[in-house]
């Protein structure tokens, strides 16, 4: 698999929010194939080091419920921004040919993060992948909406859950298109 599923909890809408979770996985988009997964908690105060931390965003989060909250602040098992970029790093090289990694996510580019910490992202820019636009193909070729066809159901309602639902979206708008 060279395709990878990547979503983030972030502490803002800017591309430079805070980052203070990364969720990815391995995905087959033709056969909704689902592989290797990963997950990292940031810790707050060291996110808020190269990010910023929004007002709007911080509200958000409160309003969440305990457990969602618990998972962004509880910082046992959190990692800082730089280590957390590592071990995504590595995990990712999984697929050893860089040029064959393709990364899907559902907001803008993830460079901000690996930039403020002077690092170079694991992937070629032209193998970046958007969830939306996948589905606004869908949309303009077959008249498909699919919010309507594809659940969101998550158990821990964090970053790897909404990869794990945006992987199987990206499968669906696949599916739609081939038929």
């Amino acid at each position: 698999m060279n395709n990878v599923m990547l979503e983030l909890d972030i502490m803002g809408n800017s591309s430079n929010a805070a980052i203070v979770a990364i969720g990815a996985l391995f995905f087959e988009p033709m056969t909704s194939e689902i592989g290797a997964q990963f997950y990292a908690k940031i810790d707050p105060v060291d996110a808020a080091k190269y990010g910023e931390f929004e007002p709007d965003a911080v509200i958000r989060w409160m309003k969440k419920s305990d457990k969602e909250r618990l998972e962004i602040i509880n910082t046992y098992d959190s990692y800082s921004l730089v280590d957390a970029l590592v071990e995504f790093s590595n995990w990712i090289c999984q697929i050893e040919d860089y040029e064959t990694r393709v990364v899907w996510n559902n907001r803008a580019s993830f460079d901000n993060a690996f930039n403020a910490v002077g690092m170079t992202k694991p992937w070629a820019f032209w193998n970046e992948r958007d969830v939306s636009t996948a589905n606004d193909l869908v949309k303009m070729i077959k008249h498909i909406d699919l919010n309507y066809r594809v659940s969101y159901k998550c158990l821990h309602h964090n970053a790897l859950d909404r990869a794990l639902y945006h992987a199987k979206y990206v499968s669906a708008a696949c599916n739609a298109l081939k038929k």
